[in-house]
């Protein structure tokens, strides 16, 4: 019995079925269907196996040899959000959290898999605020905290949560005079 047999078992009830007397020439076809139809899923699933394999290779790279690693890891999986997610969700268990969050910003760029942007966002800064004043709290005790790099990031999701709100624009020009550069700190 070879490996084919029950697919070879299949395609011949669906011919008997439809009532076509199969030819030679329609096995190819048929394979040549299946491949056109089922390949781009595929490729896609060994794309993001490659790159969740290369996300365990992060931890073994030293912090100036991560940054190349990372990109590659996005470049396999951009444009497929449900890879974007594998990979965030990955990164987020291996302690990876710069590609972790450049993954969930990328999905949040491509407008794709609401509940699991919401999902990602909240494993990565905890649950949105129902109000930009929880999170422009938040933000200060980060600044004050000394934990710049993670306010930033934080500020730039929360300005995208709420656009227009001055106390973000506010904590902004702080966060900047924090940095060392810009405008003096408001609050």
């Amino acid at each position: 019995m070879g490996r084919f047999d029950g697919i070879g078992a299949i395609v011949q009830m669906v011919f008997d079925a439809v009532g076509i007397e199969p030819q030679p020439w329609m096995s190819a076809v048929f394979l040549g269907l299946a491949i056109v139809l089922v390949g781009p899923a595929a490729m896609k699933n060994i794309r993001t196996a490659q790159a969740r394999k290369r996300v365990v290779r992060l931890n073994e790279l030293s912090p100036t040899e991560r940054p190349a690693l990372q990109e590659e890891i996005l470049g396999l999986v951009r444009g497929n959000p449900q890879g974007l997610v594998a990979i965030a969700d990955e990164a987020a268990r291996r302690r990876q959290r710069p590609l972790a969050v450049a993954a969930y910003q990328e999905l949040r760029r491509g407008g794709d898999l609401p509940k699991e942007v919401l999902r990602l966002h909240e494993e990565l800064y905890g649950k949105r605020p129902d109000h930009p004043e929880e999170e422009a709290a938040a933000i200060e005790r980060l600044i004050d905290a000394g934990a710049l790099d993670r306010a930033r990031e934080r500020l730039a999701v929360a300005r995208s949560w709420f656009p227009g709100d001055d106390s973000l624009r506010a904590l902004q020009d702080r966060l900047a005079a924090a940095s060392g550069g810009g405008a003096a700190p408001t609050r």
